[in-house]
């Protein structure tokens, strides 16, 4: 049997793989744990291996024809997790995370009050935010925080909306 290095260098020539996948396809040829660990260790070292650059990729490949979340999922399983998928899908589809949920899920479903609150778009909904109330009934300063995690903490919507998320 060839070594575990050669038969990488072989795959990774025919197509960008995940560690996972590598990983997978190494077992399935009998390759010990020992040198599989081994050889992956010294393809991220040698930068003929990254997990990331598999992940931009990937997205790069499937935005035009399947969602964030689906592609995300299938990142999943193929044993990539990203650290920061919401800046990842930014970069990648050069659109910002409210705009990219707002075109392939938000308005799909017929969500035209949920967005994700951003300096950019607070004065469209403004209006249809609810706010806090000081005891001399007065709107609490700044109303709504405004935070720059979207995918954490900054999504609103309405109750009749939430029923459909």
């Amino acid at each position: 049997m060839i070594p575990a290095w050669d038969k990488s260098i072989d795959l990774l020539a025919r197509a960008e793989l995940s560690s996972y996948d590598l990983i997978r396809k190494l077992k399935s040829r009998g390759y010990e744990q020992e040198e599989i660990e081994d050889t992956v260790t010294r393809l991220y070292e040698a930068g003929y291996l990254n997990d990331e650059r598999y992940a931009r990729a990937y997205i790069r490949r499937y935005s035009s024809d399947r969602s964030s979340g689906r592609i995300l999922q299938e990142l999943r399983q193929k044993g990539i997790q990203p650290e920061d998928p919401q800046q990842l899908l930014q970069e990648v589809k050069h659109q910002s995370f409210d705009d990219i949920l707002r075109d392939t899920l938000f308005h799909p479903l017929g969500l035209h009050s949920t967005f994700f609150a951003t300096p950019g778009n607070m004065a469209r909904f403004e209006n249809r935010m609810a706010t806090g109330y000081d005891e001399d009934n007065l709107p609490i300063p700044g109303r709504f925080p405004v935070v720059p995690d979207l995918a954490a903490s900054g999504l609103w919507t309405t109750p009749e909306e939430l029923l459909v998320i």
